[in-house]
């Protein structure tokens, strides 16, 4: 049996991936911003 990750189904699947996608997106536009860099390697 395979395990819902959101409630709504196939959709919601697609806007989770979509903001994952922009998520991480963003964390690795902050990171090439961030002094922290470097430690996060």
């Amino acid at each position: 049996m395979k395990i819902q990750q959101t409630h709504t189904g196939k959709q919601g699947s697609e806007e989770s991936k979509e903001a994952e996608k922009l998520r991480h997106k963003t964390i690795n536009n902050l990171y090439k911003e961030s002094p922290f860099e470097q430690f996060v390697k």
